[in-house]
């Protein structure tokens, strides 16, 4: 997220797909199958999918990990979306869309719902605090790299 909130280009949407907390089945599903890759991250888009290889030995010495991209056609690109579709598949609670209409009491009440506990305005504004803070030195980082890019642009 601290990409999106630097990035001079917006897309029109983001899809996220991540695994509920609060489905042991899907999780244990999850866990059973999980292959030791190596550390990566995988960014997917409409034409494309990122890699970013955290353990690769030309990202130790550098500032940012190894990225390398992929194209649609690719067999990376099918196994990352076949991946994704199947933590789809195998999560209970299917999905949620969220909207710029929606305010914090929509995602206060989903979070509650998610995690089997109440959440509240100053849960959510916490969260916010320490994700800011996590994501600080990265943000500025990526802001001296923006400007550096359009000096020399």
């Amino acid at each position: 997220m601290a990409r999106l909130r630097e990035s001079n280009h917006y897309p029109q949407q983001v899809k996220v797909a991540m695994l509920s907390p609060g489905d042991p089945r899907a999780i244990q599903r999850r866990a059973a199958d999980r292959a030791p890759w190596g550390r990566f991250q995988g960014r997917e888009f409409d034409d494309s999918v990122y890699v970013s290889w955290y353990d690769s030995p030309r990202s130790r010495s550098s500032e940012m990990p190894e990225s390398l991209r992929f194209p649609v056609g690719s067999f990376l690109y099918k196994t990352l979306r076949l991946d994704l579709i199947r933590r789809f598949d195998i999560s209970s609670n299917k999905a949620v869309t969220f909207t710029a209409e929606q305010d914090d009491d929509f995602l206060a009440g989903h979070l509650s719902a998610v995690l089997g506990e109440p959440v509240n305005h100053s849960d959510l504004d916490k969260w916010r605090q320490e994700y800011d803070s996590y994501v600080e030195d990265f943000s500025d980082y990526l802001k001296s790299m923006y400007h550096d890019m359009r000096r020399l642009g």
